[in-house]
């Protein structure tokens, strides 16, 4: 079982930026001191805080609640980036990784991992919430969208920062990129209408057609992911498919 302590929010300083509520934060660690520093901290400055000694909150219903997660390198029980995988692998909330040394490999497997940012142990309490409210701002951007069969289908769209992350790899868009995709993935099964992308298409700065913008967000979709497919309807729009390994190419 995890070692949780609970904080109480005594400002609006960590509120969600999603309602009004405060922010739910995990902390991940097993240095006395570091956890009480890092907890005064958060309940400080208003956010909802639990500790986890063990990392058994990237496994459990722990994870599914937090807003963001703060982890520790240096765990005694489990491998810190181990950690930031599980976490990635089942939660979108982003991760904040703190590593007792700043070696490029330890920074480097944390990213591996899929950590968002890195920082060094030594970070002041006014840095820490920096970068905390700086994940928490891009993270409530974020579009993710559900495979058609109800599991995840693994695209998260970071509007603010203009990629995505596609299963895990990072893929770069232009802005009117992001804006089909993001309209394409909140009706992923469904058809968009050509007239919709029209519009998008209006608004944005340079000459691109739809047709252009839809080809090259394709072919970005399928390098990073052949199951991901912006199928055409034939004089109606296009439409987000998620296409099942074991049914592709069997004839109907």
């Amino acid at each position: 079982m995890s070692a949780l302590m609970s904080s109480r929010p005594s400002s609006r300083a960590g509120r969600s930026t999603v309602d009004d509520s405060p922010a739910t934060i995990t902390i991940i660690g097993n240095d006395g001191w570091w956890i009480y520093r890092v907890l005064t901290t958060l309940q400080g400055a208003g956010f909802d805080a639990s500790i986890d000694t063990t990392g058994d909150a990237a496994f459990t219903e722990q994870g599914a609640r937090s807003d963001a997660a703060i982890v520790a390198l240096d765990l005694t029980h489990r491998s810190g980036p181990a950690v930031c995988a599980a976490w990635r692998a089942r939660w979108s909330s982003p991760i904040l990784a703190v590593a007792p040394n700043r070696y490029e490999t330890v920074v480097l497997a944390a990213f591996a991992a899929g950590a968002d940012h890195v920082v060094g142990a030594d970070i002041t309490d006014r840095m820490l919430l920096a970068r905390l409210g700086s994940l928490l701002r891009r993270s409530s951007r974020r579009t993710e969208v559900v495979g058609l069969d109800g599991s995840p289908g693994g695209i998260v769209v970071d509007e603010a920062g203009r990629f995505a992350l596609v299963q895990g790899t990072e893929v770069a868009l232009t802005q009117l990129e992001v804006d089909f995709l993001v309209l394409l993935l909140r009706r992923a099964g469904r058809v968009v209408m050509r007239t919709e992308l029209d519009e998008l298409t209006d608004r944005a700065p340079g000459n691109s057609s739809v047709d252009t913008t839809v080809r090259r967000l394709r072919r970005k979709l399928e390098a990073a992911d052949p199951r991901h497919r912006i199928t055409a309807v034939r004089g109606v729009g296009f439409r987000l498919d998620v296409v099942d390994d074991q049914f592709d190419g069997v004839p109907s």
